[in-house]
This record gives structure tokens, sequence and C-alpha cells, in this order.
């Protein structure tokens, strides 16, 4: 019987010691990943990300306008299928506001 359970706690204990040498090397991995692509980035454009000055004329903004376009389109769709939504939006209504009489519903006038 002793030795039943001492074979289970050694293969938990192992168990446990695996999965922590696996973060770890993942950790490191991670961290590897990073430092090529720092490395990459000088390589290329000669200048450390964040410390590069001339990275404004390398990148441009269309990314930054289509992700903006793109948001832009979700709200008028949204506003087009639920007009109710827009209407709600202005009203302000306190976080405690009082309950009208009969209805449960918020009311601030």
């Amino acid at each position: 019987m002793l030795v039943i359970i001492g074979l289970l706690l050694g293969g938990i204990l192992k168990g446990q010691e695996m999965i922590t040498q696996a973060k770890i090397k993942n950790l490191i991995n991670d961290f590897n990943g990073v430092t090529v692509a720092v490395v990459s980035y000088q390589d290329r454009y000669r200048a450390l990300p964040g410390d590069d000055k001339t990275a404004s004329t390398r990148w441009t903004t269309q990314a930054a306008n289509r992700w903006q376009r793109q948001r832009n389109r979700r709200r008028r769709l949204q506003r087009d299928r639920h007009p109710h939504v827009g209407i709600a939006a202005c009203l302000q209504v306190p976080a405690q506001a009082p309950l009208s009489p009969g209805r449960g519903v918020a009311v601030s006038l």
C-alpha cells in the first residue's frame, strides 16, 4: 500500500516539475523572440524601435485610417439597425434613479 502511495506521490511531483519547466521554457522562448525582433528592426532600419526618428516617413497612417473607417461603419450600421439606442444614449439616467410607479423603470426628468 505504501509503495502505491509513494509511486502516486512521485508521479504527481514529477508532473508538477515538468509543468514548471515548460512554463520557464516558454518564457525564455518569448524573450528570445522579442530580442530577435528588435535586432531585425535594427538591422533593417539602422535604429532601435521607439528611437527611430524616420519612422513617421516610413510608416503611413493608412492602416489607422482603415481601422477608423471600419469602426465608423460598424457604428453607422448599429445606429441604423437600432435607432432607439441613439435616443437612449442621449438620456442622462442617474445611477440610483427612482422607479416609476407600477412600471419598474428608472425615470429621470
